[in-house]
């Protein structure tokens, strides 16, 4: 035991039992930290405000892949009444289409430790679609990094799941 704690740093005059203390303290806290990162892929299942809190996306699984679609908006209408559209979709036949419903982000797979990679996401506001990154922070909290050929260069969010 006293090679070991030698091993580890411990001076060996210290007393034996503060040194397994501490080493215990240590070895329950990495145990811990990890515990709290082992997630599943179904664990991204459910609903998620946005940032900004104006939208919900709903996150779905479709055989070993992910989708997320808008499924409330705290704006569905615009001014005249009538549903918000895709104005701004680069393809002219789909600016008709709702926003609310729309498929937002498409196929992400689960790459295991909270990550989902090699999705997109679309941008409704500038009709533009990203690459796209899904962390697990938390059970409660995801981070999206919608991004350009590497993820360095791109913009981040940061996603809460709604509450039942």
């Amino acid at each position: 035991m006293a090679k070991i704690l030698l091993i580890l740093g411990f001076p060996a005059k210290r007393c034996v039992m503060k040194q397994l203390i501490v080493l215990s303290i240590f070895v329950f806290g990495v145990t811990a930290a990890y515990a709290q990162k082992s997630f599943k892929a179904t664990d991204l299942v459910g609903d998620w405000l946005v940032s900004e809190k104006t939208a919900v996306i709903t996150f779905f699984r479709d055989g070993d892949k992910f989708y997320g679609m808008t499924s409330w908006m705290k704006r569905p209408n615009d001014e005249n009444g009538n549903p918000r559209t895709d104005v701004k979709n680069p393809d002219p036949a789909k600016r008709s289409q709702k926003l609310l419903g729309a498929l937002l982000c498409k196929n992400f797979v689960y790459d295991g430790d909270g990550v989902w990679k090699d999705g997109t996401i679309y941008d409704s506001r500038s009709g533009k679609t990203y690459n796209c990154k899904i962390t697990m922070k938390d059970i409660n909290t995801i981070s999206l990094r919608g991004y350009i050929g590497i993820s360095l260069i791109g913009g981040s969010a940061i996603f809460t799941r709604k509450e039942k």
